[in-house]
């Protein structure tokens, strides 16, 4: 957990994928406890739109999506094929 340039408390929870679905909960348990010994200050977490565990329980914490961040990508390949993808995310606040 760290101070952004404004101000905010921002969060990152990282998490192993086969460890997915169990470990969210108490992790943002302990990061819930962990804000009342510091400055008041907003509280920011980027995560995965597709999360819906970590998602669920930030809106049981009373936070509330702010945005919406698309990230767009193009692969060419070496034959100059494409692979087109794209990662949407949510920010929390």
């Amino acid at each position: 957990m760290q101070a952004a340039h404004d101000l905010s408390h921002y969060v990152t929870l990282r998490i192993r994928p086969d460890l997915a679905g169990q470990l969210e909960k108490p992790l943002l348990a302990k990061v819930m406890r962990r804000l009342h010994y510091l400055p008041r200050r907003n509280v920011r977490i980027d995560h995965p739109e597709a999360d819906e565990v970590t998602s669920a329980l930030l809106k049981e914490s009373n936070f509330s999506a702010q945005r919406t961040l698309t990230h767009m990508r193009l692969d060419v390949g070496p034959d100059g094929g494409h692979n087109v993808g794209h990662d949407v995310g949510h920010t929390m606040a």
